[in-house]
C-alpha cells in the first residue's frame, strides 16, 4: 500500500488541491460579497478544471489521484482555518473550538473532500476511456 501512495502523481495532487483554495480565498477576499453564485461558479470551474487535468494528463489512477488532492485540500483548509482562528479573531465569542476543529473538522472535511474527489476521479476515467474508444475507432 505505502509503494502505491507513493507511485501516485503528487505534483499534480498538490497542484489541483492549490486550485481549490481559489474558492475560499476569493470568499476571504470579500470577492462573492455582492456576487452570491460566485462560490458555486467557482466550485464549477474547478471541478471542470480538475476532471481536464486529470484526462488530459492521462492520469493512471484517476479515482485515486483525485480523491487524494481531496484529502490534502481538506488538512490544508483545517490547517489554515486553525491558523486564522488562532490569530485573527477578535474575541472568545468568535472562536470555536480547536480540538473540535482539528478533529471533526478534519475527518468530515477529508471524508467529504476525498469522496467529492473520487466522483470526479470516476467522471474523469469515464470521459477518458470515451476518448480512448473513439481514438481507436478512428485509427482502424
Amino acid at each position: 500500500m505505502r509503494d502505491g501512495i507513493k507511485r501516485l502523481p503528487w505534483k499534480i495532487i498538490i497542484i489541483l488541491a492549490l486550485v481549490q483554495f481559489i474558492r475560499p480565498v476569493l470568499s476571504i477576499a470579500g470577492a462573492f460579497d455582492n456576487f452570491k453564485a460566485g462560490p458555486l461558479l467557482v466550485t464549477a470551474v474547478v471541478t471542470i478544471v480538475w476532471i481536464v487535468v486529470a484526462v488530459a494528463a492521462k492520469v493512471r489512477e484517476p479515482v485515486k489521484v483525485l480523491a487524494a488532492a481531496g484529502a490534502v485540500y481538506a488538512v490544508g483548509s483545517v490547517l489554515v482555518a486553525a491558523f486564522l482562528q488562532i490569530f485573527f479573531t477578535q474575541s472568545p465569542e468568535e472562536t470555536v473550538s480547536l480540538p473540535l476543529l482539528l478533529t471533526v473538522g478534519l475527518v468530515a472535511s477529508a471524508i467529504y473532500n476525498a469522496a467529492w474527489g473520487a466522483l470526479l476521479g470516476l467522471a474523469a476515467m469515464v470521459i477518458r476511456r470515451n476518448l480512448d474508444r473513439q481514438s481507436s475507432k478512428r485509427n482502424r
